[in-house]
């Protein structure tokens, strides 16, 4: 994916990280306006963490002339956006939820010589299996590295290698994504990249590996770009940079330096009642500022008096 570090010319960045927030924000409008400087028409695609994530972007970006030709969609709607065209070429069949929990109980009936194999014919059992498969599923090639861990993830990866076993046709979202990136890297989805033009990846995080390839894949064909968020903390920040590095670039850290949050208000009221008025006039004037409702928290140390109130 290619990135350049000049810091006076970044037309051809293609991974940003930037403070949580306001400078985030802008670099996605920034990404938006420059797909479209040729072109209002031209198509983008905002790729983000969850769909309520997107309405709320579309509601924002909106504002206050409009928005055209560009969609919201999460990660697992672009791959099966790309993807699915593939897995039907191929006669493969949607994982559903039922067919995928089938498989897990299944699998674990045939457990007859391990320690798992009574706990596997318990419905608890094989509902947190479940999760775990889709977990492994993400682990593309180090399946190896986790059987070796102890005797328990052994055993659990001899379990989920009997679940894939029985798939057959069957593709889930990982396998999935992995069709779409073979189709945009082999010229299979350009009536599909043409529709959804640009695309933006907005504070999407923990990526697999297979959708790291896809969104490199993505820019290598120049239609992609990725905005990483910095909160501020260096724990979470530390695994976002780590994520950067799994998309295979050098990111590109914001102009905007990323700080911890400080007070920038003080309240002496006469009780606690004038104290909560204050707060909710805070909150209206934040509101009519432009602050989304879901970007304020009212937090209180202990219960009494503010939780009857």
């Amino acid at each position: 994916m290619a990135l350049t570090t000049d810091q006076h010319d970044d037309s051809r960045a293609r991974i940003f990280l930037e403070p949580v927030g306001e400078p985030a924000f802008g670099r996605l409008r920034d990404l938006i306006a420059r797909a479209k400087a040729d072109d209002d028409l031209a198509p983008v695609t905002v790729v983000t963490p969850t769909s309520y994530a997107g309405l709320s972007l579309r509601r924002r970006l909106s504002r206050p002339h409009g928005l055209i030709n560009v969609r919201f969609m999460t990660l697992a709607r672009l791959a099966e956006y790309l993807g699915a065209p593939e897995a039907a070429k191929q006669k493969k069949t949607p994982l559903t939820p039922a067919v995928a929990q089938a498989a897990v109980n299944a699998a674990g009936r045939s457990l007859d010589d391990s320690p798992l194999a009574a706990a596997a014919r318990h419905t608890k059992t094989q509902q947190s299996a479940a999760q775990a498969f889709r977990l492994l599923d993400r682990l593309e090639g180090r399946l190896d590295e986790v059987a070796s861990s102890d005797d328990l993830r052994r055993h659990l990866v001899a379990w989920y290698r009997g679940y894939q076993g029985l798939l057959g046709d069957y593709y889930g979202t990982e396998e999935l994504t992995r069709l779409a990136t073979d189709a945009v890297r082999v010229g299979g989805a350009a009536g599909a990249l043409r529709d959804i033009g640009a695309v933006v990846f907005y504070l999407v995080h923990d990526f697999s590996p297979a959708e790291a390839a896809l969104a490199e894949a993505l820019g290598e064909a120049g239609s992609s770009s990725v905005v990483l968020g910095l909160a501020g903390e260096e724990r979470v920040d530390e695994r976002t940079r780590q994520g950067a590095a799994l998309l295979d670039a050098t990111p590109k850290e914001g102009s905007t330096a990323s700080s911890p949050a400080t007070v920038d208000h003080l309240l002496s009221a006469p009780d606690a009642h004038e104290e909560v008025r204050q707060v909710v006039r805070r909150i209206v004037r934040l509101a009519g500022e432009g602050t989304l409702f879901h970007r304020i928290a009212v937090l209180y140390r202990q219960a009494e008096p503010y939780a009857e109130i």
